[in-house]
């Protein structure tokens, strides 16, 4: 029996986030791609911040701020994407 196999390209694509969770060290990044808990670790393990409550609002400018929100066409919902520099 003669057994026939096919290359396959590798498909699999890393999504924004995880790029930014583990190739990148600035917290700014972090919060752009809102893995805060990342953020906060290196705020805290970088200046030794511990109260992040105040900076809430700001985490969520620089989030909205990285995203742009394209409309769907009729019947579909609008895509969120990253933007990117």
């Amino acid at each position: 029996m003669r057994r026939h196999t096919q290359a396959r390209a590798h498909t699999h694509t890393l999504s924004h986030t995880y790029t930014y969770i583990h190739t990148l060290q600035l917290a700014a990044e972090h919060i752009a791609a809102g893995a805060f808990q990342t953020a906060m670790s290196l705020l805290h393990r970088q200046l030794g911040l511990a109260n992040f409550e105040p900076m809430r609002p700001l985490f969520m400018d620089l989030y909205t701020a990285s995203h742009a929100v394209m409309p769907g066409l009729a019947g579909l919902p609008s895509v969120l994407s990253h933007i990117d520099a």
